[in-house]
Formats: structure tokens, sequence, C-alpha cells
């Protein structure tokens, strides 16, 4: 944390994401949202969760983007006698290729 850093309250970080008090609270015990304690209160950095949203938002268009990459290799593929597979986890998307007999 540098000097100037703006620091908020469960309630404050809650009105800015327009989410409730407990979701607040819940994100930051789940590590979804960067949290720290002080005297034992919650308290957020406003620039960890503007970066949080940037990052989830930038998340969600990528995952629209690589769905609509992949159909298209998909039928490539399948023109071609071969099959892709597409499946997500933890560490992201992965894509798989097997023969069709």
């Amino acid at each position: 944390m540098t000097d100037g850093e703006i620091v908020l309250t469960a309630p404050e970080a809650a009105a800015l994401l327009k989410i409730s008090l407990s979701a607040a609270y819940s994100y930051a015990q789940r590590g979804i949202l960067p949290a720290f304690k002080v005297a034992g209160n919650v308290r957020f950095l406003k620039s960890d969760v503007l970066a949080r949203i940037d990052e989830l938002r930038m998340k969600a268009r990528g995952g629209k983007a690589l769905k609509a990459a992949f159909v298209v290799l998909a039928l490539a593929f399948l023109y071609n006698g071969a099959a892709l597979y597409l499946y997500q986890d933890a560490q992201g998307y992965h894509v798989t290729i097997s023969e069709v007999c």
C-alpha cells in the first residue's frame, strides 16, 4: 500500500460494486476480492477492487471470444476428419484433438 491510496470499508466496497454487504464479506473471505484487516475490521483498497473488476470483465470477454474461435476451429477439424474438445478447469480453457473413425 502506498501513500494516498483510498481504503474502503466493507459497506463502501459493497456500495461501489453494487453488491450486498454479506457478498462483500464472502468475496473477501474466499479471496475473490483482495482484502485485509485493520483492528479486526475488513478493509479493501479501492485500486484492488477496481483492478479485480477489470480482471473479471476481461476474463468474461476473453471467454466469449475463445468459445467463438473454438466453434470455427471445431468445424474445420471435423471437416478434416478430427474432433476438437474444449473444456475449462481452474487453470483456464484446454483443447484436445482426436481422430474420428
